[in-house]
């Protein structure tokens, strides 16, 4: 499967103040993306871990890559280029993947 690209634009409203002169994603507007990627469209969904390695710049064409485990979760990494933007999983479910 494809990965899921997207991009956050520089007037995204989750950027105000995060951080002036220096913007970063905040991590929750990039899990929001993994669950995008993952197609699971549910609020309550529950990370089972969640590892930042780098920030993501408003502008940056990121990457999810997302696989089935056999431990049953549902894993992905997050990347931009060669860079790794964060990895992590969730519990997997029928809407996933």
């Amino acid at each position: 499967m494809a990965p899921y690209k997207a991009q956050i634009a520089a007037n995204h409203p989750a950027l105000q103040g995060h951080f002036p002169g220096n913007p970063v994603v905040p991590g929750v507007v990039i899990l929001d993306h993994v669950l995008r990627a993952a197609r699971i469209n549910n609020a309550g969904a529950v990370f089972s871990s969640v590892k930042f390695i780098s920030p993501l710049k408003p502008g940056e064409t990121f990457a999810v890559d997302t696989a089935a485990g056999r431990d049953g979760r549902m894993h992905f990494t997050v990347s931009v280029g060669e860079r790794g933007i964060a990895t992590g999983s969730l519990p997997a479910s029928e809407n996933a993947l």
